[in-house]
């Protein structure tokens, strides 16, 4: 992967619904290079998936963080399982205190409890320990794995509803970003320029991302999970300013009244972690680290689940 790879996945990172023609302005490069090159990419498994990102809480749902620890013997039963559930909207291997993370999307608590039943029951007696934690914001910067400056997203929480149209040209972008408008109207009695303009006021509804999943071994990038504790309120929210600028940091997660703050660091050699952490403890000197985990394979992509659709 060279120079040009590496701009091409910054700027799908950035928006992966640019068409062809914007894109090759941007980059200055021949349509059917930038064809060529991003099918390439695909092949090569570098691009994984290309993803369409919401605030699910616009409509009207809320989510919850699980990491697991699980027997090695179960682990393949336990990723097949994750992979069908309708609810599931994110899964990632790990490697160290926990195994698995993953994200359930709910109507409210109950259900939330519910289907984290539905999980913890079947494994039980595999299960060596876990962790449940209730989403509040969550920021992602992943455009900073190639040098780009991130945009600072709307997470305001205003419930919408959906219309059935929506829904459906909703669900298509789920399936893949750059589906064009045309293969949409195709799925919908809508012209492609409706269509075109519903999306618009979608965007600006529930403040839509769109962007790829990288295979990040592929690339020689290590990405980790770290987890800090900071009882100072005030403190905290400097230290959201602060990793929210930090070069290597790629996403903040806050938790539903806790006092722990998860972030992503991404490096090119694993021994700078350690520097990376320190940097962050000269200014946070109350911090306290708690976990550290290594992101080994993401099996499901950060996208809302068909549950959302669900009438």
């Amino acid at each position: 992967m060279d120079k040009i790879d590496k701009k091409i996945l910054g700027e799908l990172l950035k928006n992966s619904r640019i068409p062809i023609t914007a894109l090759s302005k941007v980059l200055k490069i021949n349509r059917e290079v930038l064809n060529y090159r991003i099918r390439r990419l695909k092949e090569n498994k570098i691009i994984l998936d290309f993803t369409t990102e919401i605030n699910y809480e616009n409509l009207g749902y809320l989510g919850g963080a699980v990491f697991i620890q699980i027997k090695s013997e179960k682990e393949k039963e336990f990723r097949e399982f994750l992979e069908k559930l309708n609810y599931v909207s994110w899964v990632s291997q790990l490697t160290g205190i926990w195994g698995y993370g993953f994200s359930i999307i709910a109507k409210n608590k109950n259900e939330l409890q519910m289907k984290f039943s539905e999980i913890y029951k079947k494994f039980e007696s595999d299960i060596i320990d876990h962790k449940f934690l209730m989403h509040y914001k969550n920021y992602f910067f992943y455009e900073k794995l190639f040098g780009k400056k991130p945009e600072e997203r709307d997470l305001n929480k205003k419930i919408i509803s959906l219309d059935k149209k929506d829904k459906i040209i909703l669900k298509e972008l789920l399936k893949n970003s750059r589906t064009t408008t045309v293969e949409i109207s195709k799925k919908i009695n809508l012209t492609a320029q409706a269509i075109s303009n519903r999306i618009k006021i979608l965007n600006k509804k529930i403040n839509i991302k769109y962007s790829i999943l990288v295979n990040l071994e592929k690339i020689g990038i290590y990405q980790y999970s770290i987890f800090i504790k900071n009882k100072n309120i005030n403190q905290k929210n400097n230290l959201i300013k602060f990793l929210k600028n930090h070069k290597q940091v790629n996403f903040i997660a806050e938790y539903l009244g806790n006092e722990l703050l998860e972030f992503g660091i991404f490096v090119e050699n694993p021994y700078l972690i350690r520097k990376y952490l320190k940097e962050i403890e000269e200014e946070f000197p109350k911090n306290r680290l708690v976990e550290i985990s290594l992101f080994q394979q993401d099996i499901k992509s950060i996208k809302p689940p068909e549950c959302i659709f669900e009438e």
